[in-house]
């Protein structure tokens, strides 16, 4: 859109020839203006009719693009240039519809209203256009909204058209494949249009003039045809996500002139054509996200220009070529999630940037080659059989990487080489085998995102960890490891994951938690903490998870009882020693006053016992506030007598831990039930409510399932 961006209009001068202003084109024998460009020229507000951008009639070209003309709509006062030849209003924050008068600019060869604010086109302006401008031969109209329109008008173009843009148009029916044979087409567009039904004809194509098709996102139809192989010209093939079925035709590597080919998402099979590698000009080549099997080409002879190759996600086997680590203008290359074996080979080009060899097969170590990768960013070979040593020599020259995730195999630290990482974003580590933190952690300031689950790490977390990412940190899992000691060195400030469970952890929560007002899920179970806990946790409008079993924490604060009798369930407010605060509670009527109705549970093994209930006559105290998630306790939006939102009308109970109880009379197997409430969400019309052993309360029916 806008490579350079500047104000034109501020260098113009009232007492200087407007034929010199920037941006301006005057005719050099009538002196008229002719042509205005104030393309990105930080234009804001809205057109008035009564513009002097109006009293311009002799203009034949018109640029207001990469403006922001705040979502006004187009003047009609823009169908008065007889002479336009080309107007250019994209990318300019345009709305409403498109007026009827753009359909006067009979002398029309380029429109362009592209990338706006969803403007609609209804049929009637349509029609008129593609009657009234027979000299159009370039139409852009991306993100507005066609979905009035028939796609079979589209065959009402005129055989000149060289270029047709309609890209997320809400287009919708069957789209006339013909078009595709128009002898001067050069560009079409029709990405991300669901419900466009469009195949390939199976015309000779040999005369196609087409350089750049995208069929992305549409409800294509059947497979390639071999005549595909037929359109010499064609640059840019964008076939993703559309629904492809079969193999790739081999005729594709006659397309010599190809630089960006796209077939990602679909559900092509078969093998890889060899031709396909020997392209000579391919920038980019997407075919992640198929079915494709078999082995790469041993030896290819083209592709010297290619720098994005992605084939993540089929079920591609073998070894890995040597040509793979010796193409000279590669910078993303991504095989992850395919069969791969062997080892990794000895990279030749020091150009990537991003290396994704995850989810294979592959054991061995990491290639020397790969710490001369200076331009590195992203680096995954996580869920393979390597082992990898995080060593100076290794890793000291790779200052750009942001991404490092080699989880899932075997690695060794080795924390008496001191090296940084200054740029590293996210760290994932999980399932490593590893027993200590790695040393380059303390330098890594930027770091958002850090896994380090699933290891042997012990001992105390280091003092240095608390300083690890201070400012951006928001994601942080420890789980499953043997720390030990307290919990208080990390900062807080950014946080919203925190995964510490299965460690052994002792002392209290630290108050500094309450630092983290973004925390969303806080995972502490399975430790040795004591004390009290934080009272922002109890009380935070943010949580969504909090787990603190299996610790020794206490004074929970005020809870919820619960007790299922005969016919009723009956909760009533306590504190965290069991003493009764109010006697008046949660009354849930069954439908059958006779009783509690269910399913008939109570005997055998793993029955479900549902009971329906009406809407809550009685709801909690005036006293207890029911809202976000709290541990053991309720708190958030203050519920009275006077109702809940309308959404919620009966709960559902499951209990996921308690052992099976004996049939009861008159209550078929549901006796008695205690619980305390630990998350309601009313939002989403329904609420959990998690006892110590694992009671959980949702809305619409009282269910008690038995494990």
């Amino acid at each position: 859109m806008c490579a350079i961006s500047y104000p034109k209009t501020a260098s113009w001068k009232e007492d200087r020839d407007c034929c010199t202003w920037d941006g301006v084109v005057c005719d050099q024998t009538t002196r008229h203006v002719i042509g205005l460009d104030l393309s990105c020229s930080w234009l804001y507000g809205p057109i008035h009719s009564n513009s002097t951008l109006f009293f311009l009639p002799h203009l034949t070209r018109l640029n207001l693009d990469g403006n922001d003309f705040s979502g006004s709509l187009i003047s009609s006062e823009f169908g008065n240039f007889k002479t336009l030849t080309h107007l250019n209003l994209s990318y300019s924050s345009f709305s409403g519809k498109i007026p009827y008068e753009i359909s006067h600019l009979s002398s029309l060869v380029s429109l362009d209203l592209s990338y706006n604010s969803g403007l609609l086109i209804e049929t009637p302006v349509w029609k008129r256009v593609i009657h009234n401008l027979t000299q159009l031969r370039e139409l852009l109209l991306d993100w507005s909204d066609m979905s009035s329109i028939r796609p079979n008008s589209l065959m009402n173009l005129s055989s000149s058209f060289t270029t047709l843009s309609l890209y997320e148009c809400n287009l919708q029916g069957k789209f006339q494949n013909n078009i595709l044979c128009l002898p001067n087409l050069q560009t079409l567009d029709l990405g991300i249009n669901w419900n466009l039904e469009v195949s390939l004809p199976k015309c000779n194509w040999s005369r196609s003039s087409l350089k750049f098709l995208d069929l992305s996102e549409t409800s294509f139809s059947g497979g390639l045809p071999d005549s595909i192989g037929n359109m010499n010209s064609l640059k840019n093939l964008n076939l993703a996500n559309c629904n492809l079925i079969g193999s790739i035709p081999t005729s594709l590597g006659n397309l010599t002139e190809l630089t960006f080919l796209d077939m990602s998402f679909n559900s092509l099979n078969g093998l890889l054509p060899l031709s396909l590698f020997n392209l000579p000009n391919l920038s980019s080549l997407y075919l992640d996200n198929n079915q494709l099997v078999g082995p790469l080409p041993n030896h290819v002879s083209g592709l010297l220009s290619l720098k994005d190759l992605y084939l993540s996600s089929n079920f591609l086997n073998g070894t890995l070529p040597s040509w793979l680590f010796n193409l000279p203008s590669l910078v993303k290359l991504y095989l992850d999630g395919n069969q791969f074996i062997g080892e990794i080979g000895e990279f030749k080009s020091n150009s990537l940037e991003h290396l994704d060899l995850g989810y294979n097969k592959l054991q061995g170590s990491i290639p020397r080659s790969m710490s001369r990768f200076v331009n590195l960013t992203h680096l995954s070979l996580s869920s393979n059989n390597l082992s990898i040593m995080l060593e100076l020599e290794m890793f000291s020259k790779l200052k750009n990487l942001k991404l490092l995730d080699f989880s899932n195999n075997l690695v060794s630290t080795n924390n008496n080489a001191t090296y940084t990482l200054p740029n590293l974003q996210q760290l994932n580590l999980s399932s490593c085998n590893i027993s200590e933190f790695p040393i380059f952690l303390r330098a890594a300031t930027t770091l958002q995102f850090l896994d380090l689950s699933k290891n042997r790490i012990y001992g105390q977390l280091p003092r240095w960890l608390g300083d690890v990412g201070r400012d951006s940190l928001y994601f942080l899992d420890l789980r499953d490891n043997l720390l030990q000691g307290p919990f208080s060195t990390l900062s807080f400030l950014s946080l919203r994951y925190i995964f510490v469970s299965n460690n052994k952890l002792t002392g209290e929560i630290p108050s500094s938690i309450c630092n983290a007002s973004f925390l969303d899920v806080l995972d502490l179970s399975h430790n040795n903490l004591s004390g009290v806990v934080p009272k922002c946790l109890v009380h935070s409008n943010v949580l969504s998870v909090l787990d603190l079993r299996m610790n020794s924490l206490h004074d929970l604060g005020k809870v919820l009882e619960v007790e299922f009798g005969e016919g009723e369930a009956h909760a009533e407010v306590v504190d965290s020693v069991g003493a009764t605060q109010s006697e008046s509670g949660l009354i849930i009527h069954p439908r059958e006053s006779s009783g509690v109705v269910d399913s008939g549970c109570g005997s055998g093994e793993n029955e479900n016992c549902v009971l329906e209930c009406e809407p809550l006559s009685h709801w909690v105290p005036n006293d207890l506030n029911v809202g976000s998630l709290s541990l053991d306790s309720v708190e958030g939006t203050q519920m009275t007598e006077a109702g809940p939102p309308s959404d919620w009308e009966c709960l559902k109970v499951k209990d996921e831990e308690v052992s099976k109880r004996p049939a009861m009379s008159g209550t078929r197997g549901l006796r008695e039930l205690k619980g305390l409430i630990s998350y309601v969400n009313y939002e989403g019309a329904s609420a959990r409510i998690r006892t110590l052993t694992g009671l959980v309360w949702m809305l619409c029916s009282l269910q008690l399932i038995y494990p």
